[in-house]
């Protein structure tokens, strides 16, 4: 799963198909039946020991107990011998919204060897178990781990991926999976000005990628809305020209205009006081960069509330401000910032402060003796001319 991601309710069936006896001695009527192995997580799951995350991939394990303790010694139908039984993962287990979630089940398959003999009492007995993998039927896990070169293994190992979308979708944008908002505060602030922002999101690398006819991976794609907000309210979608290339907006079943990101392509979007961006189909787990530019006589800040969630200070006026991945690792903010689960929980709200700096370099308190030396010379102007006047 992504990072961030909740475990969902699901079970998984694994189904053991009888081959035969190594020997081709005796018949696979006489050969116990092994029953579906049945492995189940609840809403939320994270067993102890079993989970894990490295990079933006999250892992949760869970393994079952002895799967043939349930066959009884007189089971073994064709007595002393090699019985082989084959091992896949059954396919669509689950019932998921198909709408928000994905899952894709292992293709791994395994060949198992089950040795019986007879103990000193007389009875038959389990007395080794080999299991190897079936040619061109390799798990991802054991593929990235290397295969072993007899092709031997000590566990059977399926690996599942499941992803979801966290947003409400199009024309649901009150339920955003991510939201980036802008206001202008403090005095001569200019709510009507519109801030320029590179904002960049990246699909979670566990997410299976659908390819083109020549195989080459397609990057996923998400629906942004412009919305002003009022007051506590849905808001209203006024994705325009102004926010983005009018060219390049695109048009959802209701008529709304949205801003259509694709993967990993950084976008230039432009907000004013009071507007946001809203992601409304981002995958939990998403890499997330933005950066405002630099605007002359405001002081930039940020609060995000996933990923290191807190407040962050521009400490200079006129600056770029944001947080961009791929950049020094020692600066204060440093990437990857991941979205977490559930929507309406990924916000981050850039606030433009009005410095007491005007444009011309002078500050507020600076003002009053400027304008007196300006009125003093428009004075000293009229009384020489004044004075020139009086004398022809």
């Amino acid at each position: 799963m992504p990072i961030n991601s909740i475990t969902p309710a699901a079970s998984y069936i694994f189904r053991f198909e009888k081959v035969g006896m190594q020997d081709n001695t005796g018949t696979i009527a006489d050969m116990p039946d092994i029953g579906d192995v049945t492995i189940s997580f609840l809403l939320g799951e994270e067993p102890a020991g079993g989970t894990s995350v490295v990079g933006g991939v999250k892992t949760v394990v869970k393994k079952t107990s002895d799967i043939l303790g349930g066959v009884s010694p007189s089971s073994w139908g064709n007595g002393e011998g090699v019985y082989v039984y084959d091992v896949y993962e059954q396919e669509d287990t689950n019932s998921f919204d198909p709408a928000k979630e994905e899952e894709s089940y292992s293709k791994a398959g395994y060949r198992i060897n089950i040795s019986v003999i007879l103990d000193d009492d007389g009875d038959l007995v389990v007395d080794s178990v080999v299991m190897t993998i079936i040619e061109g039927f390799e798990d991802e896990y054991y593929v990235d781990a290397g295969l072993p070169q007899d092709g031997k293994v000590e566990e059977l190992i399926f690996s599942n991926r499941y992803w979801k979308t966290s947003g409400g979708g199009e024309t649901v944008y009150n339920l955003s999976a991510l939201d980036i908002i802008k206001a202008v505060v403090g005095s001569g602030g200019d709510q009507d000005k519109y801030f320029t922002f590179d904002i960049k999101v990246i699909q979670p690398s566990i997410i299976n990628k659908p390819a083109d006819a020549q195989g080459n991976p397609i990057p996923r794609q998400y629906i942004a809305y412009v919305v002003q907000v009022s007051g506590t309210g849905q808001g209203t979608v006024v994705t325009d020209g102004n926010n983005f290339d009018e060219s390049l907006l695109q048009t959802d079943r209701v008529g709304n205009k949205f801003i259509l990101f694709t993967s990993d392509v950084a976008l230039t979007v432009r907000l004013k006081h009071g507007q946001k961006l809203a992601f409304v189909d981002l995958h939990t787990g998403s890499a997330v960069e933005v950066q405002e530019r630099a605007e002359q006589g405001y002081r930039a800040s940020y609060m995000r509330t996933f990923s290191r969630s807190g407040m962050f200070t521009s400490t200079s006026e006129n600056s770029n401000w944001g947080f961009p991945w791929g950049v020094d690792p020692s600066r204060e903010d440093p990437g990857p910032h991941y979205t977490r689960d559930n929507p309406n929980v990924n916000t981050a709200a850039f606030t433009n402060t009005r410095s007491s700096t005007a444009v011309t370099g002078i500050s507020d308190d600076q003002l009053l003796p400027y304008s007196l030396l300006a009125v003093c010379g428009v004075m000293g102007l009229m009384a020489i001319v004044f004075r020139k006047r009086r004398a022809k």
